[in-house]
């Protein structure tokens, strides 16, 4: 609601549920938190526990940070291994793309244009350097796009012949990549 921020495709679908899962999720922690004090623990044993479970979580918020939509919890991680974008559409809000934008405004050279493939749509949300120009043709110099495979065109290696390089800047977390940006030229 508020001006000039960032809208992403359809989160207002997903930002309703929020207020009843947290809810749930109190009268949930309430009751662990009930059963853990009748079994016979210290009241400072009990405090330790429930402030190194906090202190988790806080690690976990840290370590994912801006990117609590394409986070999957520990269990999914443990099972299925790393590289979750290549099982999942991993990275869907586009949050990632506001950093590569970022590094392409302090690191692309002058003049020079880049490609965004999947859902491009989401950049004209951020600031892009003035003489940077949007150009998806064969003169394509950095090639930048999130892993949210189904929205790929099938052609996207076939056209810009990036697999045989390395990206020069990537976004991951936990082994999993969110974001590649390519320099072709």
């Amino acid at each position: 609601m508020k001006p000039h921020s960032i809208r992403y495709d359809g989160v207002r679908h997903f930002l309703i549920v929020i207020p009843p899962l947290m809810a749930i999720a109190a009268f949930g922690f309430s009751g662990i938190l009930e059963k853990i004090k009748k079994i016979r623990f210290s009241e400072k044993l009990y405090w330790i526990v429930v402030a190194f479970v906090f202190l988790w979580l806080a690690v976990e918020f840290v370590i994912i940070y801006p990117f609590g939509g394409s986070y999957y919890n520990e269990i999914v991680r443990l099972s299925l291994g790393p590289r979750l974008e290549n099982k999942f559409d991993f990275e869907y809000w586009g949050a990632s793309y506001r950093q590569g934008i970022d590094w392409l405004n302090r690191n692309a050279a002058a003049d020079s244009n880049f490609c965004v493939p999947i859902a491009s749509h989401l950049i004209q949300y951020y600031p892009v350097r003035a003489d940077l120009s949007f150009d998806c043709s064969a003169n394509t110099e950095y090639l930048i796009f999130i892993t949210r495979w189904a929205f790929a065109p099938k052609d996207l290696d076939e056209t810009f012949h990036f697999q045989d390089k390395e990206p020069v800047f990537r976004i991951s977390r936990y082994k999993s990549d969110l974001l590649y940006i390519y320099k072709l030229k």
